[in-house]
Protein backbone atom coordinates (compact mmCIF):
# COMPACT_ATOMS: atom_id res chain seq x y z
CA UNK A 1 0.00 0.00 0.00
CA UNK A 2 2.74 2.23 1.31
CA UNK A 3 4.45 1.92 -2.07
CA UNK A 4 1.37 2.28 -4.09
CA UNK A 5 0.92 5.52 -2.60
CA UNK A 6 4.29 6.86 -3.32
CA UNK A 7 3.97 5.65 -6.93
CA UNK A 8 0.79 7.29 -7.13
CA UNK A 9 2.30 10.43 -5.83
CA UNK A 10 5.30 10.52 -8.08
CA UNK A 11 3.03 10.02 -11.05
CA UNK A 12 0.74 12.96 -10.05
CA UNK A 13 3.94 14.80 -9.20
CA UNK A 14 4.90 14.28 -12.74
CA UNK A 15 1.91 15.50 -14.20
CA UNK A 16 1.87 18.70 -12.40
CA UNK A 17 5.62 19.10 -13.63
CA UNK A 18 4.92 18.54 -16.95
CA UNK A 19 1.88 20.84 -17.39
CA UNK A 20 3.97 23.53 -15.54
CA UNK A 21 6.29 23.34 -17.98
CA UNK A 22 3.85 23.20 -20.98
CA UNK A 23 2.22 26.25 -19.81
CA UNK A 24 4.95 28.53 -18.56
CA UNK A 25 6.94 27.23 -21.52
CA UNK A 26 4.30 30.07 -23.47
CA UNK A 27 3.36 31.89 -20.44
CA UNK A 28 6.58 33.35 -18.89
CA UNK A 29 9.07 35.58 -20.60
CA UNK A 30 11.76 33.55 -19.58
CA UNK A 31 11.14 30.80 -21.32
CA UNK A 32 13.63 29.86 -24.21
CA UNK A 33 10.58 30.81 -26.69
CA UNK A 34 11.39 34.03 -26.16
CA UNK A 35 14.44 36.12 -26.87
CA UNK A 36 14.53 37.72 -23.81
CA UNK A 37 12.83 39.23 -20.80
CA UNK A 38 12.05 42.98 -20.98
CA UNK A 39 10.62 43.33 -17.36
CA UNK A 40 12.48 46.15 -15.41
CA UNK A 41 11.77 44.17 -12.39
CA UNK A 42 12.71 40.83 -13.39
CA UNK A 43 15.75 42.24 -14.83
CA UNK A 44 16.70 43.72 -11.45
CA UNK A 45 16.36 40.73 -9.64
CA UNK A 46 18.50 39.40 -11.62
CA UNK A 47 21.53 41.77 -11.15
CA UNK A 48 21.50 41.46 -7.50
CA UNK A 49 21.02 37.72 -7.88
CA UNK A 50 24.01 38.45 -9.85
CA UNK A 51 25.91 40.39 -7.72
CA UNK A 52 25.08 38.45 -4.72
CA UNK A 53 26.89 35.33 -6.52
CA UNK A 54 29.66 37.21 -7.43
CA UNK A 55 30.81 38.38 -3.59
CA UNK A 56 28.55 41.66 -3.43
CA UNK A 57 26.69 41.77 -0.06
CA UNK A 58 22.96 42.91 -0.61
CA UNK A 59 21.12 46.21 -0.05
CA UNK A 60 25.28 47.49 0.85
CA UNK A 61 27.28 46.98 -2.46
CA UNK A 62 23.87 46.59 -3.97
CA UNK A 63 20.44 47.55 -3.52
CA UNK A 64 16.93 47.38 -4.62
CA UNK A 65 13.56 47.02 -2.63
CA UNK A 66 12.61 42.87 -2.50
CA UNK A 67 13.79 40.60 -0.07
CA UNK A 68 16.82 38.38 0.04
CA UNK A 69 15.45 35.11 -0.62
CA UNK A 70 14.24 36.13 -4.20
CA UNK A 71 17.39 37.25 -5.15
CA UNK A 72 19.23 33.87 -3.95
CA UNK A 73 16.52 32.04 -6.31
CA UNK A 74 17.81 34.60 -9.19
CA UNK A 75 21.31 34.35 -8.11
CA UNK A 76 20.86 30.09 -8.42
CA UNK A 77 18.88 30.81 -11.99
CA UNK A 78 22.20 33.06 -12.74
CA UNK A 79 24.69 30.04 -12.26
CA UNK A 80 22.80 27.47 -14.21
CA UNK A 81 22.59 30.38 -17.17
CA UNK A 82 24.84 33.42 -17.28
CA UNK A 83 23.48 35.13 -20.08
CA UNK A 84 19.39 34.27 -20.28
CA UNK A 85 16.59 33.49 -17.99
CA UNK A 86 16.67 29.62 -18.52
CA UNK A 87 18.03 28.83 -14.68
CA UNK A 88 14.82 30.96 -13.56
CA UNK A 89 12.56 29.43 -16.11
CA UNK A 90 13.46 25.98 -14.10
CA UNK A 91 12.64 27.38 -11.01
CA UNK A 92 9.73 28.93 -12.38
CA UNK A 93 8.84 25.19 -13.68
CA UNK A 94 9.69 23.81 -9.95
CA UNK A 95 7.83 26.39 -8.24
CA UNK A 96 4.31 25.94 -10.62
CA UNK A 97 4.98 22.51 -10.10
CA UNK A 98 4.57 22.04 -6.32
CA UNK A 99 1.89 24.71 -6.85
CA UNK A 100 0.18 22.88 -8.94
CA UNK A 101 0.65 19.51 -6.68
CA UNK A 102 -1.08 21.03 -3.58
CA UNK A 103 -4.21 22.10 -5.85
CA UNK A 104 -4.52 18.65 -6.31
CA UNK A 105 -4.29 17.22 -2.70
CA UNK A 106 -6.56 20.02 -1.73
CA UNK A 107 -9.18 19.08 -3.92
CA UNK A 108 -8.43 15.53 -3.13
CA UNK A 109 -9.53 16.37 0.45
CA UNK A 110 -13.42 17.18 -1.46
CA UNK A 111 -13.10 15.59 -4.53
CA UNK A 112 -12.30 11.93 -6.25
CA UNK A 113 -9.00 11.16 -7.54
CA UNK A 114 -9.88 11.88 -10.98
CA UNK A 115 -12.08 14.71 -10.91
CA UNK A 116 -9.39 16.11 -8.29
CA UNK A 117 -6.71 15.61 -12.04
CA UNK A 118 -8.99 16.99 -14.36
CA UNK A 119 -9.28 20.14 -12.74
CA UNK A 120 -5.18 20.75 -12.59
CA UNK A 121 -5.32 22.02 -16.51
CA UNK A 122 -8.38 24.54 -15.90
CA UNK A 123 -6.52 25.65 -12.52
CA UNK A 124 -3.07 26.08 -15.00
CA UNK A 125 -4.85 27.92 -17.79
CA UNK A 126 -6.46 30.22 -15.38
CA UNK A 127 -3.18 30.90 -12.95
CA UNK A 128 -0.74 31.88 -15.68
CA UNK A 129 -3.32 34.18 -17.21
CA UNK A 130 -3.25 36.29 -13.66
CA UNK A 131 -1.31 39.64 -14.16
CA UNK A 132 1.31 38.37 -11.65
CA UNK A 133 2.38 36.04 -14.82
CA UNK A 134 2.62 38.82 -17.25
CA UNK A 135 6.03 38.76 -17.60
CA UNK A 136 7.32 35.94 -15.46
CA UNK A 137 9.62 35.72 -12.47
CA UNK A 138 7.29 37.75 -9.85
CA UNK A 139 7.47 37.37 -6.23
CA UNK A 140 4.11 36.54 -6.55
CA UNK A 141 4.71 33.72 -8.46
CA UNK A 142 7.18 32.37 -6.07
CA UNK A 143 5.10 32.95 -2.96
CA UNK A 144 2.18 31.23 -4.81
CA UNK A 145 3.10 27.55 -4.29
CA UNK A 146 3.95 28.81 -0.46
CA UNK A 147 0.67 30.06 0.14
CA UNK A 148 -0.47 26.72 -1.23
CA UNK A 149 0.96 24.47 0.50
CA UNK A 150 -0.43 25.91 4.24
CA UNK A 151 -3.73 26.61 2.55
CA UNK A 152 -3.56 22.69 2.54
CA UNK A 153 -2.42 22.20 5.80
CA UNK A 154 -5.22 24.28 7.49
CA UNK A 155 -7.60 22.97 5.41
CA UNK A 156 -6.59 19.39 5.98
CA UNK A 157 -6.70 20.25 9.56
CA UNK A 158 -9.75 20.97 9.90
CA UNK A 159 -11.42 18.19 7.73
CA UNK A 160 -9.52 15.48 9.35
CA UNK A 161 -7.75 16.43 12.52
CA UNK A 162 -9.97 19.15 14.30
CA UNK A 163 -11.16 19.48 17.11
CA UNK A 164 -7.97 17.51 18.03
CA UNK A 165 -5.08 20.32 18.00
CA UNK A 166 -2.78 20.94 15.23
CA UNK A 167 0.47 19.24 15.16
CA UNK A 168 3.46 20.74 16.61
CA UNK A 169 5.23 19.81 13.24
CA UNK A 170 2.75 20.98 11.19
CA UNK A 171 2.83 24.48 12.86
CA UNK A 172 6.92 24.56 12.79
CA UNK A 173 6.75 23.81 9.04
CA UNK A 174 4.29 26.43 8.33
CA UNK A 175 5.82 29.24 10.47
CA UNK A 176 9.42 28.28 8.52
CA UNK A 177 6.83 28.59 5.15
CA UNK A 178 5.98 32.03 6.72
CA UNK A 179 9.55 33.03 6.98
CA UNK A 180 10.38 32.10 3.89
CA UNK A 181 7.54 34.50 2.44
CA UNK A 182 8.98 37.62 4.98
CA UNK A 183 12.31 37.17 3.11
CA UNK A 184 10.73 37.35 -0.34
CA UNK A 185 8.13 40.02 -0.11
CA UNK A 186 6.57 40.24 3.30
CA UNK A 187 3.32 42.05 2.36
CA UNK A 188 2.00 38.92 1.68
CA UNK A 189 1.84 37.75 5.35
CA UNK A 190 -1.18 39.05 5.76
CA UNK A 191 -2.22 35.29 5.05
CA UNK A 192 -0.41 33.91 7.85
CA UNK A 193 -1.86 35.92 10.31
CA UNK A 194 -5.46 34.96 9.58
CA UNK A 195 -3.75 31.39 9.17
CA UNK A 196 -2.84 31.87 12.80
CA UNK A 197 -5.87 33.41 14.08
CA UNK A 198 -8.06 30.49 12.92
CA UNK A 199 -5.57 28.20 15.18
CA UNK A 200 -5.80 30.18 18.13
CA UNK A 201 -9.74 30.13 17.90
CA UNK A 202 -9.65 26.51 17.41
CA UNK A 203 -7.63 26.78 20.87
CA UNK A 204 -9.84 29.32 22.61
CA UNK A 205 -13.01 27.19 21.25
CA UNK A 206 -11.90 24.19 23.24
CA UNK A 207 -10.72 26.43 26.29
CA UNK A 208 -7.06 24.86 25.40
CA UNK A 209 -5.52 28.20 26.26
CA UNK A 210 -2.05 27.11 26.87
CA UNK A 211 -2.07 25.14 23.71
CA UNK A 212 -3.06 29.07 21.73
CA UNK A 213 0.09 29.93 23.26
CA UNK A 214 2.45 27.41 22.47
CA UNK A 215 1.23 27.39 18.96
CA UNK A 216 1.94 30.78 18.44
CA UNK A 217 5.63 30.25 19.71
CA UNK A 218 6.36 27.24 17.87
CA UNK A 219 4.67 29.31 14.71
CA UNK A 220 7.20 32.09 15.80
CA UNK A 221 9.60 30.18 16.05
CA UNK A 222 9.50 28.22 12.94
CA UNK A 223 9.77 32.42 11.11
CA UNK A 224 13.09 32.41 13.15
CA UNK A 225 14.44 29.28 12.16
CA UNK A 226 14.12 30.67 8.43
CA UNK A 227 15.73 34.24 9.56
CA UNK A 228 18.31 32.79 10.94
CA UNK A 229 20.59 32.16 7.80
CA UNK A 230 19.96 35.71 6.76
CA UNK A 231 21.23 36.42 10.15
CA UNK A 232 24.29 34.45 9.59
CA UNK A 233 24.52 36.09 5.69
CA UNK A 234 24.13 39.46 6.66
CA UNK A 235 26.48 39.06 9.90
Amino acid sequence: NNKKVALSKFLVFSFCLLLSFVFLLIATKSSPLYPFNDWVDTNASFTMGKAMMSGKILYRDIFDHRGPLLYLLFGLGYLISRTSFLGVFIFEVVSFSVFLFFCFKILSLYLDFNYALLALPLISAAVVNLKSFEKGGSPEEFCLPLITISLYYILNYFKTVYPKQMPFRWVFINGMIAGCVLWIKFTFLGFWFGWMIAIILSCLANKSYLHAIKRSLIFLAGMLAATIPWIIYFG
